[in-house]
């Protein structure tokens, strides 16, 4: 399909370069915390030969030489995964030492060269709108004291775990987790302090009253509270160590002080995991958990450094940090207007209300600067809003932006949910099957959605392709589930649509859509009608060969 291998590529490279800084990570954590253990694995295999020679002459500065490599590995994790300028030839330079200081890591060494020269063009492309903290001036933006002195202690915090994690991975006798635990361990650590954050996010949706938890990632498992209620599925490219909580408001009534405490609760839950673990990992010397000390440690220096990543004040290529976000509510000012209107868009989805009746200043705020990272939530809230005021142009507007029109490069924002309504959009009110069918076919980098929006968008192409049963079935289940849905500002919104497919396929003259869309308008269903009050009389085709709905 036109584009697929280009964004296929996009997604392996994104990937790579995620897991590269990874096991730089790894590589420098085990050196610190286990060059005894690697010295004395790598010296009882060099006794003969050149690798014997090699180990008497140089074993005895080995000691001191791992630390070094290993504190030069995290730097240079650090340094990729913020994308500066000297990371990458840094990391060059330090994969080709491995060949020149310890044969045994000639392996890692050639892997690490081999990735880094394969991806040199991701690694050295930086992201302008990455390195942008705010929409307005740094200047205006007042950091609590509060905020600072916290930031402070995390940092204290850290310091002190990471100078005793090392210190007693030294001391001989001290319980040690075996080499090849460490590893695990480090990625245990990684998700669980994810798996908490996200859950301190839910617990805050959970106890609020004007809150509802809509979707719950936890890797590639993506828990979601749709039309019907809540629902699991398996989406492998969600990634395996990432989480991710979403909660829509009830009502608009007290939205500052509900989003606040909803965005605060994921760090807060992060920085208790955290300060609890060091407390443990910190007496464990002399109390019966002794023999997991390493393990208290590593999961302590996971969850602060989690904390201070969310609560750094930056914003990570299209998203704000949960540190950002809460700073921009706190100062005020359009930051804070344009976040509140992205939540209470979704007001529809709990309440009655349609995307038709949101506020014209809610879709303004998110639209009005395409440099900020809710300009892509923005565009498709908008392209909603003129799909459900039958504004035709106007939404085709909003899809291009959201898509891209060069249908080879589509925009970098492109998420799976623009996607099928691309895929939808094309199919429905261009007739252009072939661009509808390439839509539907791209790979789902996004969060996934409904399946009511995704079965439409298959009904719309399949209607494009001139495949009746096709779109007639999937009218059936959308149907079926819809029918089982409390009503809703998004359920009125589905149905809208899918009573104007419908009578598309049964064949309705373009005149005869646009009376449908002046009821549809005003609010009522078509399907609701009794027919002596509908505005025209339906043309079916011969219906031989078409499934039970259209009979």
């Amino acid at each position: 399909m036109l584009g697929s291998p280009g964004i296929a590529d996009q997604l392996v490279m994104k990937r790579m370069t995620a897991v590269i800084p990874a096991l730089f990570c790894l590589e420098g954590v085990l050196f610190l915390l286990r060059s005894s253990q690697i010295l004395t694995l790598f010296g009882q295999l060099a006794t003969s030969g050149i690798w014997g020679m090699f180990w008497q002459s140089y074993g005895a500065s080995l000691h001191n030489t791992l630390p070094v490599l290993g504190i030069s590995s995290l730097i240079a994790a650090w340094g990729l995964w913020q994308k500066r300028r000297w990371a990458w030839r840094g990391s060059v330079i330090l994969a080709a030492l491995h060949f020149g200081v310890f044969p045994f890591l000639v392996p890692s060494g050639a892997l690490l060269l081999g990735l880094l020269l394969k991806f040199k063009a991701d690694f050295e492309h930086v992201d302008a709108m990455a390195r942008v903290q705010w929409g307005e001036a740094s200047r205006k933006k007042k950091v609590p004291v509060t905020y600072s002195a916290v930031i402070f202690l995390v940092m204290a915090a850290i310091g002190v775990g990471a100078y005793t994690l090392v210190e007693y991975s030294q001391i001989a006798g001290f319980p040690e987790m075996p080499l090849a635990v460490v590893p695990l361990t480090i990625l245990v650590a990684a998700i669980f302090t994810r798996v908490v954050h996200e859950a301190g996010h839910a617990a805050a949706a959970a106890m609020l009253s004007g809150f509802r938890l809509v979707n719950l990632t936890l890797g590639p498992v993506w828990l979601s509270r749709n039309l019907t209620g809540w629902h699991w599925k398996f989406v492998p490219n969600l990634g395996w160590t990432g989480a991710l909580a979403s909660a829509r408001p009830m009502t608009d009534n007290n939205l500052f002080t509900n989003v606040f405490l909803y965005l605060a609760a994921g760090p807060m839950a992060t920085l208790l995991l955290g300060t609890s673990s060091l407390v443990f990992f910190l007496s464990a010397k002399s109390a019966p958990w002794a023999w997991c000390a390493d393990g208290f440690g590593i999961l302590a220096m996971a969850a602060l450094i989690d904390f201070l990543s969310e609560m750094s004040l930056v914003r990570k290529g299209h998203v704000f940090t949960d540190g950002a976000k809460l700073m921009q509510l706190w100062n005020g000012g359009l930051e804070r207007r344009r976040l509140l209107a992205t939540y209470a868009l979704g007001l529809c989805e709990t309440t009655a209300r349609r995307p038709s009746e949101w506020r014209p200043e809610w879709l303004e705020e998110p639209t009005s600067d395409p440099q900020s990272p809710l300009y892509f939530a923005g565009c498709y809230y908008a392209y909603v809003y003129e799909v459900d005021r039958r504004n035709w142009n106007k939404a085709g507007e909003w899809i291009n932006l959201l898509l891209g029109s060069d249908i080879e490069n589509p925009s970098p924002a492109r998420r799976w949910k623009a996607a099928i309504e691309g895929a939808f959009f094309e199919a429905s009110f261009r007739n252009d099957a072939v661009r509808a069918r390439h839509w539907l076919s791209a790979p789902r980098d996004g969060v996934a959605v409904d399946p009511v929006s995704e079965w439409r968008a298959e009904a719309a192409v399949h209607l494009a392709e001139g495949d009746l049963n096709g779109c007639s079935d999937r009218i059936v289940k959308i149907r079926a589930r819809l029918a089982e849905v409390p009503e809703t500002g998004w359920k009125a919104f589905e149905t809208s649509l899918i009573d104007r497919m419908e009578h598309q396929l049964k064949g309705m003259s373009a005149q005869d859509l646009q009376a449908l869309d002046a009821v549809i308008e005003a609010g009522s269903s078509l399907r609701s009608l009794p027919e002596s009050q509908q505005p025209f009389r339906l043309s079916v085709p011969d219906g031989s060969a078409i499934s039970p709905l259209l009979q």
